[in-house]
Parts: C-alpha cells; structure tokens; sequence
C-alpha cells in the first residue's frame, strides 16, 4: 500500500508540473542546452551548449559523485515544475533565462539525486 501511495504522489507530481506555456517563442537571444541528467524527482542537470551566459551562473566544471562524470557549463533546473515532460536526458533545446521566475506550483519528491550547486530558472522556447 505505501508503494502505490507513494507512486501516486509522484504521478500527481509529474502531471501538476505540466507546463502551458512549453512551446512560447521567444525574442530574445536563444540558448542551446542539453538534458544532461534526468534524475529522480526533478532533479535535473543541464549543461549549456551554444550561447552567451554569465559564467557565474554556471559550474564550469561539475563531476556527478554517482557516476563520476564531469560536465562543462553546467547548472541544476531551478524552476523544476515549468520543464515539458516530453524532453528526454541527451536531448537539446531552445532556452532563456527567466529573470522573474516565480514559486513553485507543483508537489516535488525529496529523493536526492546530485546536482549543480548553481541552479537557474528557464523559460523554455519554439
């Protein structure tokens, strides 16, 4: 019984941080990033791929301790509950930064997956 509680919370999770504004286009300067890990929870790592950022945003070099992989230009997803379902770990797309992220309207599992220490909110575009 505590398992399927416990699946639920997290499909309820999963369906609350639906975003509706996933395919909003964007005028600013675009931002290439890669789903580098899609960890437990929302735990997700991003890596930037192509465009101009301020580095301090960034961990310029980040080894995961659960695989003992290290990354470039890196940060952890901050605004976890607006990230489309759809995108998959390896894949790229099309970013800015959100420079007035709101709270969170979403439930979030507390398991702990490493990230990035420096984490950002990003708004998603076509």
């Amino acid at each position: 019984m505590k398992k399927l509680l416990s699946f639920l919370l997290i499909m309820f999770a999963f369906m609350q941080c639906s975003n509706e504004e996933d395919n909003r286009d964007c005028s600013e300067s675009l931002l290439r990033g890669k789903l580098a890990i899609k960890g437990v929870c929302l735990n997700y790592t991003i890596q930037l791929v192509s465009g101009e950022i301020d580095k301090d945003l960034l961990e310029s070099e980040w080894v995961d301790e659960m695989t003992g992989t290290a990354y470039n230009n890196v940060f952890a997803l901050q605004n976890v509950c607006d990230f489309p379902n759809g995108i998959e770990e390896g894949e790229t797309f099309d970013f800015i930064v959100n420079k007035n992220p709101e709270n969170q309207k979403c439930v979030v599992c507390l398991a702990y997956r490493p990230t990035p220490s420096k984490s950002i909110s990003i708004i998603i575009c076509n």
